[in-house]
This record gives C-alpha cells, sequence and structure tokens, in this order.
C-alpha cells in the first residue's frame, strides 16, 4: 500500500533545492540497490524530521516529538531508521483505539443478536 506522505508548506529555509536533490538520488539509487546505506539512512531520517507533516492533524515533528519511524534494510539485511510513518503516533494510538471501539461494538452486537435469537427460538 502506497500512501501519499505530506510535506510542510513552508520549506523555504528549512532545507535547500540541492538537499531535496539529494533525498530523491538516495531514494532513487536505494530502490535500484535493494539496500540504503547508514550514511544514506541518517540524512534520510533528518530530511523527513524537517520537513514531513502528520497526515492526519498536520503537526509537524518539532510540535509533535513522538513519532513510529519507517525502516529499511542495510545491505547486511538489519533495520534501519529512514523516514518517519504516515501519521504521528498521537494520532495511530486514535486509529488503533478507533478500531479497537469498532471491532467490541461488533462483537457485542454478534453476542448480543445471538442470544436474543436463541430467547426467540426458546418462547416458541
Amino acid at each position: 500500500m502506497n500512501v501519499k506522505l505530506k510535506f510542510r508548506n513552508d520549506l523555504d529555509g528549512i532545507i535547500t533545492a540541492k538537499d531535496a536533490e539529494k533525498r530523491n538520488d538516495i531514494i532513487n539509487k536505494s530502490n535500484e540497490r535493494g539496500y540504503v546505506t547508514a550514511t544514506d539512512a541518517d540524512f534520510l531520517l533528518k530530511f523527513e524530521k524537517k520537513t514531513r507533516v502528520c497526515n492526519t492533524c498536520g503537526r509537524t515533528f518539532q510540535e509533535v516529538q513522538k513519532w513510529v519511524l519507517a525502516n529499511a534494510l542495510d545491505k547486511n539485511g538489519n533495520s534501519v531508521n529512514v523516514g518517519l510513518h504516515a501519521d504521528c503516533f498521537d494520532c495511530e494510538i486514535k486509529d488503533i483505539i478507533n478500531l479497537f471501539k469498532d471491532l467490541f461494538f461488533l462483537l457485542f452486537f454478534n453476542i448480543f443478536a445471538k442470544k436474543n435469537i436463541l430467547l426467540i427460538k426458546k418462547t416458541k
């Protein structure tokens, strides 16, 4: 699943065109060879922390400071941090809580409906 990541609107003064070009080159080279180097991973993570906003609430990394990190593999198969998830930690937790609320409701409704069906059958 490809998620379109959101970036800050005020990137002038935060990054240079050269930094943006370097980021794109690193991503292209990493995709071609199938792994990321440690120095490239470090650059990508720093770049994301400066430029990204949460896809849900729109807050920056500097505002939130809590974010789940995205990983890629290095040439030895080890996982290295290369960026940020699409949503900040707070929004991801809210999504998980809402998912559990929905699952609990469906489970409760299913159990309640089965008990009512059994009661109806017993009364007939």
